[in-house]
């Protein structure tokens, strides 16, 4: 049996292009453009940790990836997370958010935040950087008690349910870059099992450090030029993306009824293993084509049904291959000869999003059947030569073109594979055709309400300006289409509302886009309303108060009766009740201007009811419910009806007769006075009766209506006018409740003996007596008395507000009673909202506005009741309010986006004085290997002097600075380097001094190799300018160069090619010259080091060779020790003019100077007092005379004042003879016969030297040392 579709009826997602919503991704995909991009600098440093040169340790092999942006800000107080707890949630738990709540928003989901609702959660996750950029493993002061859940992968799917108090399962689930298609997966089945009838299924990925693609790219699986070229000759790697997607999944049926938006519809998915293959990452072609099928058996369709197919093709040599293998086997053994299926990868647009991969496919897929059309699949141009497309019957779309369906429905299916072998398949149709219902009302004929709202003042204006340009796109595009009753709906009936509320009532487009507009820019916007509406305790309790006679006019109702069918229906009804008393309603409401007899009590007070009725019943069926009701004088009946007390044939038959009754008493026998006194100053107005006066009617504390014969009442109008005290006769022909309406109240008593009033279903408050009435007690004595008794609505507003009425909302024609209440509630202290119904003149507009202003203060108002439109638009998204919310250790933060990963130092470290580490990897060791003193690889003074220069661009930003005194204290071997090697390199700021030092491993014991200070310096302008017009090539005998390195091997020195760098050379008389350059290869790093080791070398080459012109045969291994100063002023680049010149010398030494030039021979570095000094004997000769190699003396500053002057011979004899009787303690100690076998197992620096000191002490010659 075929089971049941499931609708896509929300999408939410975030890729990389700016692509926020569905609307941006479909004209991404159809505009053929290519979100891959440079790394941005916020993750991390390119220029350290990008090598395009494979296998580089440390190093990702490109620099290019599909990223989004702002991945550290977030909107926190949207979710509810405070600000201390913000920072500490992942960005992957962020977006899942946002892509939910968006996602949820687009299906036209209302969640009961409250009480929660019945929703499902399955989101894939898999990534953790953001766990471990928290802290070092020397530094944990950044993990707090919210760590745990901030970075936890269950907590991805749990804090969605629990923001949005969803009450179904919550499962994060993780099979690599299958997780996002395996969560829809799990969630379909959990609809299909009845478990629920709907879900969120989604998934996320985010790259926040390097170390993704370090690794990817050590095992050779990322495309070097950062180009997805899926199924195409040239396809050399994936290209990492990140990206977040969350779907809406529902049972179709429901969707339906619940007249939702359908994408498309899930109609069956499959998940499976690759099991055992030759790799854990490599694929299974069987596998993916028993997945394919699968999934057809489990949607009950044909292999051959399917149109395309949304390919996993991450655009590899390997995996391409295979599933294009797979797809073949799968669905095309029965297609039609010359209907290849086509197939295609959204991975050539954005990158493979890892984790969220298929819900990027998902979402292309859904697309492609919505719009009926199939985007290109990108850099596809010359077929793989592993994929024979004709024999496999596939092909791969290169422009958009259209879905052709035949006679069919159209179906897609999409792949999602797991590098450790988990499948995942899912298979959509198109979503079934539904006729749009017209609309009974054109946009332009009426006003129409559109809100908004958000979680922050910031969101809401932003909201604002966003649909303002959406309305302004949307109308353009659409012309004159009923945008706004569509607007109504979706806005009010079928989205969320949030504390920071906006409402409007526009009659078109341009109105509302202008409005909108001005609100955003805090500009003047009549008819915005804006408030904030936080949640209460409990629901506001709102009071009808029926008005008194009085605001009645001639065309009152007819806007509301053509728009409103709530209205029509319900005077109808009134009309139908007062027919038997011989009332013609519509006849009298239909009347012109001219003919109206509205001002007649008997006419006017049936009327009035009806249109209150009308107007209560047009509330309740947009959501507004009273509390409690009261009315004033005659509005006291519709009142009691509203409460139940009176059906409405009952009140249609006390309406009539006591319009009637009143009418026909004391008629033009008096009138009405309104005045603004107090209530005794009123009472003593009337007090004597020779006037005849009384108080008909008790408003507020300083409002009252007197009542009487005209002529006393005409009298005291002047009078309290001439004392500027306000006083308005009422325009009546009767003095009512008064005595002189008493034959009416009996008449009426009498008439209504037989009615039989029924207890109160809501709260009813009674003018006649000032308080809470019992319905049962609204008989016909007492509506008599109604007649003739004052009314007392300023005690039952009083009453009102003890019950804890909230707002208090006028029913009648136009406002009558608001400032009363007013009055009344600032003579308690109270802040209440008084908010009117219909206004004379505007009726459909005045209680639209007002039911925004009810909106406002977290009335609910039933919008979906406002408008005939069931169309639910796709309108943006919630605006977020966003602000940067980040934590993470000093360390990683250095790590990932500091300086350094140019030369040799890799990192500039977060310490108390500046420090670098420096890293030896594949890009150094390619020219050091080539460094050999003997048989051994040393690291070369040069580039010792390398890392300080590094150092000073960074300390003086580009500046001129010098190194003056550096020293080499200890030789690094790289023979047999250890693999924890640590090298660094520390400044101390105060007294501007730097070593650089290493140690073998962790726990071990630092070693000073060189030392020496460092300081910003103005460039010497003769010092710089100096040409040494002494030292040029015409002065100068030409050098054999291969004669010249025969010799320098002789001497120990047997360079590699690297370090043989000197081009040309002539020297004579300690005079030298050179030109030296990088080889081709080296020169391609060039840009990486300030000055190249190898230039510093070949510049030190070229002076040994002036040197070698006086020195002679005496000439012997001599190593650098020592640079008095080196002023820097410019990188020379990848070749060099030197020019050095011997300042003195003697066997045990050799010091000069040296100036390098670039091509246009400005002085680029200046080397003052260089020295290197002898490290091993040889004979006359020149030749080695064993392995005695390394040198032993150290330079060091001493304490004491008195120094050896500049140039002076190490005395190296002296040194030898003051160690040699504690050399013989050792021999003694040890025995001679034990040292030496010791010695004769070591090969290092350290035997090395110590044999050497043994031998020229007489001590120890084992021939192995």
């Amino acid at each position: 049996m075929q089971k049941e579709g499931i609708a896509i009826v929300g999408i939410g997602c975030r890729f990389p292009g700016g692509i926020n919503d569905a609307e941006s991704f479909w004209k991404f995909l159809v505009d053929g453009r290519e979100a891959v991009s440079e790394v941005p600098p916020d993750r991390w440093n390119l220029k350290r940790y990008h090598d395009p040169e494979p296998g580089i340790a440390g190093k990702s092999i490109t620099c290019r990836g599909g990223f989004i942006s702002g991945i550290d800000q977030f909107d926190p107080q949207f979710f509810g997370i405070s600000p201390r707890e913000a920072p500490y949630v992942d960005p992957q738990h962020r977006l899942l958010l946002e892509t939910a709540w968006e996602a949820i928003e687009d299906a036209g989901m209302v969640l009961d935040l409250e009480s929660g609702t019945d929703l499902a959660v399955f989101a894939g996750i898999s990534h953790n950087d953001y766990q471990v950029i928290q802290g070092a493993p020397w530094d944990c002061s950044g993990i707090t008690s919210h760590s745990p859940t901030g970075t936890a992968h269950s907590i991805a799917a749990n804090r969605i349910s629990y923001c949005f108090n969803l009450r179904g399962p919550s499962i994060a689930l993780d099979t690599a870059c299958s997780s996002a298609l395996t969560a829809v997966h799990v969630a379909c089945e959990h609809i299909w099992a009845g478990n629920g009838d709907a879900a969120l299924a989604g998934a996320v990925t985010v790259m926040i450090t390097q170390g993704g693609f370090i690794g990817f790219s050590q095992a050779s699986m990322l495309s070097p030029d950062g180009r997805c070229k899926a199924f195409d000759a040239s396809a050399n790697g994936f290209v990492r993306g990140e990206g977040a997607g969350i779907v809406v999944l529902k049972r179709l049926s429901k969707a339906i009824e619940e007249g939702d938006s359908i994408h498309a519809v899930i109609i069956g998915t499959a998940v499976n293993q690759d099991g055992h293959t030759n790799g854990i990452s490599l694929p299974s072609v069987e596998a993916q084509a028993r997945l394919v099928r699968e999934a057809c058996k489990n949607a009950g369709i044909a292999p051959s049904q399917i149109g395309f197919v949304e390919a996993h093709g991450t655009g590899t040599a390997v995996g391409d291959p295979i599933e294009a293998h797979a797809l073949s086997d799968a669905l095309c053994a029965d297609r039609p000869d010359g209907l290849p299926l086509p197939i295609g990868s959204v991975k050539t647009n954005l990158g493979h999003l890892e984790t969220a991969a298929g819900l990027a496919g998902l979402v292309k897929a859904v697309l492609m059947l919505k719009h009926r059309q199939i985007p290109a699949s990108l850099h596809f141009e010359t077929p793989s030569p592993h994929i024979d497309f004709a024999a496999l019957r596939l092909r791969v779309p290169t422009f958009l073109e259209p879905f052709p369906n035949g006679s069919r429905e159209r179906i897609v299916g999409v792949n999602s594979f797991g590098f450790g072998g988990s499948n995942s398949h899912v298979i959509l149709a198109e979503a079934p055709s539904r006729a749009q219902p017209s609309l009974a009302v054109s946009g332009s004929e009426r006003p129409w309400p559109l809100v908004l709202s958000a979680r922050s003042e910031a969101a809401l204006l932003l909201s604002a300006s966003r649909f303002s340009d959406w309305l302004e796109a949307k109308e353009k595009f659409n012309g004159n289409s009923p945008v706004l009753p569509d607007l109504t709906y979706t806005l009010g009936a079928r989205r969320n509302h949030h504390q920071y509320r906006l409402a409007m009532v526009g009659r078109s487009a341009a109105e509302v886009v202008q409005e909108l507009r001005a609100f955003a820019t805090s500009q003047t916007a009549p008819r915005v309303k804006s408030a904030f509406a936080p949640r209460g305790e409990r629901p506001l309790r709102v009071a009808f108060i029926m008005s008194g006679q009085g605001p009645q006019w001639w065309g009152m109702g007819r806007d509301l009766s053509r728009q409103e069918p709530v209205f029509r229906r319900t005077l109808e009804a009134c009309a139908s009740a007062m027919a038997p008393w011989k009332y013609r309603l519509l006849e009298e409401l239909g009347r012109p201007e001219t003919a109206s007899r509205l001002d007649q009590t008997e006419i006017a007070q049936p009327a009035i009811f009806a249109m209150q009725m009308a107007l209560a019943e047009l509330w309740k069926s947009w959501g507004v419910e009273p509390a409690a009701v009261v009315g004033h004088s005659v509005g006291e009946v519709a009142s009691a009806c509203l409460a139940g007390v009176l059906t409405l044939e009952q009140a249609a038959r006390v309406i009539v007769l006591r319009a009637r009754f009143m009418s026909s008493c004391a008629r033009g026998g008096g009138t009405m006075l309104a005045v603004g006194l107090g209530e005794d100053e009123a009472r003593a107005l009337v007090s004597g009766p020779e006037r005849g006066l009384t108080v008909a009617a008790y408003n507020s504390p300083r409002s009252h209506t007197l009542s009487g014969p005209r002529a006393p009442l005409e009298a005291l109008a002047a009078e309290l006018g001439r004392q500027e005290i306000f006083a308005r006769l009422v325009r009546v022909d009767h003095p009512f409740h008064s005595t002189q309406m008493q034959p009416a109240a009996e008449a009426l008593e009498q008439a209504l003996a037989d009615l039989a009033p029924r207890e109160e279903t809501l709260p009813f408050f009674s003018t006649v007596t000032g308080k809470k009435h019992f319905g049962r007690e609204c008989d016909s004595s007492y509506w008599g008395r109604g007649i003739v008794q004052p009314v007392r609505f300023a005690a039952a507003v009083d009453a009102l507000i003890d019950f804890g009425v909230d707002v208090w909302l006028e029913i009648g024609a136009h406002p009558a009673l608001s400032v009363s209440v007013q009055e009344c509630l600032s003579a308690r202290g109270e802040k209440r909202s008084v908010l009117a119904s219909a206004r004379r003149e505007r009726e459909c507009e005045s209680m639209l506005e007002s039911a925004m202003d009810l909106h406002c203060l977290r009335v609910p108002i039933d919008f979906a009741a406002m408008t005939p439109s069931r169309r639910l638009l796709s309108v943006p998204s919630y605006a977020w309010d966003k602000s940067r919310w980040w934590n993470e250790s000093s360390d990683w933060r250095e790590g990932r986006i500091g300086d350094g990963g140019r030369g040799f130092l890799d990192s500039r470290l977060p310490r108390a004085v500046p420090t670098w580490l420096a890293r030896l990897d594949g890009r150094h060791m390619a020219f050091l290997q080539d460094h050999r003193v003997e048989d051994v690889t040393i690291f070369p003074a040069s580039a010792f002097v390398e890392m300080a220069l590094e150092a000073g661009l960074q300390l003086f930003e580009g500046r001129s600075f010098v190194l003056e005194d550096f020293e080499i204290r200890k030789p690094l071997l790289l023979s047999g380097l250890p693999s924890g090697l640590q090298l660094e390199l520390a400044y101390d700021q105060a007294a501007r001094t730097f070593t650089i030092h290493s140690r073998q491993d962790q726990g071990m014991a630092w070693a000073v190799h060189a030392l020496g200070s460092m300081r910003g310096e103005r460039v010497d302008s003769a010092f710089a300018a100096s040409t040494w017009s002494g030292t040029r090539p015409g002065d100068l005998e030409p050098v054999d160069l291969e004669g010249f390195y025969r010799h320098m091997g002789e001497l120990g020195l047997r360079y590699g090619a690297e370090f043989r760098p000197i081009r040309e050379l002539a020297a004579g008389e300690g005079r030298s010259t050179g030109r030296v350059a990088l080889s081709e290869k080296a020169a391609q790093r060039v840009g990486e080091y300030p000055l190249h080791p190898v230039l510093l070398d070949g510049a030190l080459q070229v002076f040994s060779a002036g040197a070698a012109t006086v020195e002679g045969r005496r000439a012997r291994l001599k190593l650098p020790v020592r640079f008095d100063r080196i002023l820097f002023l410019r990188s020379p680049g990848a070749r060099t003019l030197v020019r050095s010149r011997l300042r003195q010398f003697s066997d045990e030494f050799v010091e000069g100077e040296l100036c390098l030039y670039d091509e246009k021979e400005r002085p680029c570095v200046l080397v003052d007092g260089f020295r290197a000094i002898s490290v091993a004997g040889f004979r006359q000769s020149g030749s080695p005379r064993g392995r005695d190699i390394l040198y032993h003396v150290g330079w060091q500053r001493t304490p004491e004042p008195s120094r050896m002057t500049a140039g002076e011979p190490v005395p190296l004899e002296g040194l030898q003879r003051a160690a040699s009787d504690t050399l013989e303690e050792v021999v003694a100690a040890r025995g001679r016969a034990k040292l030496e076998a010791d010695l004769a197992a070591c090969d290092d620096l350290a035997a090395g030297q110590l044999a050497r000191g043994l031998r020229e002490a007489g001590l120890a010659t084992p021939e192995r040392v």
